[in-house]
Order: C-alpha cells, then sequence, then structure tokens
C-alpha cells in the first residue's frame, strides 16, 4: 500500500512537476473547505470529472487534512489534458480511463464509481504493481 507522500511523488513525476506550479497556491487550496461542482472541462463531462475526483481521492483520501477532492484534483487533471496532450494523447488517456472502469467492471462486479472504497484501492494497487512490474522488466 503506498503513503500519501509516495502519492504525491508519483503524480507529481507523472504529471512533470505540474503539481507544484503556483507554489503554495496548491496548498492553501487544500486547505480550504468548499465544494464546487463542475460541468465539465473540455471534452470531459461532469460524470467524467467526477470518476478523476474518486480515483484521485482513492490515492489521497481525507484524512486529519483535506483530500484529492477537496483540493478539486479531478477538474485539475481534466483541465491538464485538455490544455497540455496532443490530440492522441487525450484519447489514449480517455482510453485509460475506460479501461480502467472495466477492469473494476471484471474484478469487483462494479464500474469504479459503484465499487467499494477498499475495492477501487485494491484495483488501483493491482495496477500500480502492473505498472510497477513494467517498468521494471524495461
Amino acid at each position: 500500500m503506498i503513503d500519501r507522500r509516495e502519492a504525491i511523488r508519483r503524480v507529481s513525476a507523472l504529471l512533470g512537476g505540474a503539481a507544484l506550479i503556483g507554489g503554495s497556491s496548491l496548498i492553501a487550496a487544500c486547505d480550504r473547505e468548499r465544494r464546487v461542482t463542475y460541468s465539465g472541462v473540455g471534452a470531459f463531462t461532469a460524470d467524467d470529472v467526477a470518476l478523476l475526483d474518486e480515483i484521485a481521492e482513492t490515492m489521497l483520501p481525507e484524512t486529519a487534512t483535506p483530500g484529492a477532492k477537496a483540493a478539486a484534483v479531478g477538474p485539475f487533471m481534466a483541465l491538464m489534458v485538455t490544455d497540455s496532450y496532443k490530440e492522441e494523447d487525450q484519447r489514449i488517456f480517455m482510453a485509460g480511463v475506460q479501461q480502467l472502469n472495466a477492469a473494476s467492471q471484471q474484478a469487483n462486479g462494479a464500474t469504479f464509481m459503484s465499487a467499494t472504497p477498499a475495492a477501487r484501492l485494491a484495483l488501483l494497487e493491482s495496477l500500480d504493481r502492473e505498472q510497477k512490474a513494467y517498468q521494471d522488466a524495461k
């Protein structure tokens, strides 16, 4: 099981450090208690953004500190993909999200959004181990 620090390190590496842009603004945003409803970003529907939020919240859950949802990580990911990825890479990202849902359906008999928090975490840990094994084999 990965801890919060490791998850942040991996997300930062994945985004090429983009999560650190804005310095203390990101941290301040995490501390504010607010709920914002997003209607969608670019090609991402509100359901897509909600799914990204749930994936991020599974990795960075709310504890004594706010979690990924409170930091609006789902809308941030959607914005980054929409504004920074080439069109082909956007399609690959969206296909990956659909594959995650398919993997959840196969493993849990439910979509990622409908799965229990424990089932969500187990799925993401399984995919993380698979990715690590693939990278180690390269």
